[in-house]
């Protein structure tokens, strides 16, 4: 965790957003826990629409300036105001994106959580276990880089077991065997786009995404030997 996003953290430590229903989750909240890898931007989840008025508000206060999100002009065609389903914005150049959770699946994994305390402020976290299937419902839904590396480091501290793995598979994607969960990682293909896993904020090296799919596949096949 970088001495930007701590800082950034601190700050809506300051707030009471966090008397809502909202969470501390994504690669930043993984990487606290695991501190396997440089994430630079906080993700925060409702289970429910977002109190925008109330985020708006305080993240202004803090002198937080909001982005533009390229999903606004689909959820307006479709009646509904994007502010209540995602806000983002630049904390003194770390992103902050509060959205609400999309799919049903989600909702549930948010809504059966354990919580608990980020440092000793009031910001609210889910519990490791639901952040890593939370990571892994990412992986399954787009291809990113850092997905791949931090689904291989999750397996890698044993907090995700295969039946638990295979179980939220089957939900999303129809996938029972392990070895079609190497097929479709394997299928996976670098996007253009796609941002670096970094593993040392002051001496950075990127670790190229084929290397990355091929440790992920090594992992799992290693929990079903």
């Amino acid at each position: 965790m970088t001495l930007a996003v701590k800082t950034a953290l601190k700050k809506l430590a300051s707030t009471s957003l966090f008397q809502q229903e909202l969470y501390f989750i994504g690669g930043t909240a993984l990487a606290y826990h695991l501190n396997h890898r440089i994430s630079e931007d906080v993700d925060i989840i409702s289970p429910i629409t977002l109190p925008y008025k109330e985020i708006e508000s305080a993240m202004s206060a803090l002198g937080a300036v909001k982005q533009k999100d390229i999903h606004e002009s689909a959820l307006r065609m479709n009646g509904l105001n994007p502010s209540e389903y995602m806000l983002k914005f630049l904390l003194d150049d770390v992103k902050v994106e509060f959205f609400c959770a999309s799919t049903k699946i989600m909702k549930n994994l948010v809504i059966n959580a354990n919580h608990e305390l980020y440092e000793e402020t009031n910001i609210s976290m889910l519990d490791l276990k639901t952040i890593s299937k939370l990571k892994l419902l990412a992986l399954l839904n787009r291809v990113k880089a850092r997905d791949i590396y931090d689904i291989n480091e999750i397996i890698k501290a044993n907090t995700l077991n295969l039946d638990e793995i295979l179980s939220l598979s089957m939900e999303v994607k129809s996938i029972s065997e392990p070895k079609e969960l190497v097929n479709l990682i394997r299928d996976m293909e670098e996007k253009d786009d796609d941002e670096m896993v970094y593993l040392d904020e002051s001496s950075p090296v990127a670790i190229s995404f084929k290397n990355l799919q091929e440790n992920l596949i090594q992992s799992i096949l290693l929990l079903d030997k």
